[in-house]
């Protein structure tokens, strides 16, 4: 994903952010250290610095899934919900290609996924959202969240 708005120093900082960002400068490629510096980021709702690293993440390591969730999150936090919904759907496109067993360990994260896509364009979709909501709950049945959105989709 293309992102531009603007520079993370602009947002929040901690003494983990500027560990991490030492790491990362330090060794660019260090995906460890890209993970950590992502958290940071998050952990000080700094939400720039937070997608711009997950898309770093993402560019050393595009079949690691995780990063796509991260992003997404993000995204979302920063209102981008057109980014945010590429960011969740790469999540779920990637653990499709992964063995099942990898898949089935993942089907909380899933869940909550599918349920984020949904609210992000159930206004737009109602078919399409009811589409991620019903897959949320085939992976996380009782989910209240899914079950209070599928109650508006079905008004």
């Amino acid at each position: 994903i293309k992102l531009d708005f603007g520079s993370p120093d602009a947002g929040p900082q901690s003494p983990k952010i500027a560990q991490h960002k030492a790491e990362v400068s330090a060794n660019p490629n260090d995906t460890t250290a890209l993970f950590n510096l992502g958290n940071a980021y998050q952990d000080a709702q700094n939400w720039i610095g937070a997608a711009t690293t997950w898309q770093k993440l993402i560019d050393l390591l595009p079949d690691w899934e995780p990063s796509y969730n991260s992003q997404g999150y993000a995204l979302q936090k920063l209102n981008r919900n057109d980014l945010a919904a590429i960011a969740y759907q790469n999540y779920l496109d990637t653990l499709a290609r992964k063995p099942q067993a990898e898949q089935d360990k993942a089907k909380e994260t899933a869940a909550y996924v599918n349920y984020n896509l949904a609210t992000i364009i159930y206004q737009q979709d109602k078919v399409k959202a009811q589409e991620y909501v019903n897959k949320a709950l085939s992976l996380k049945p009782g989910m209240a969240e899914a079950l209070n959105l599928q109650k508006i989709l079905n008004k």
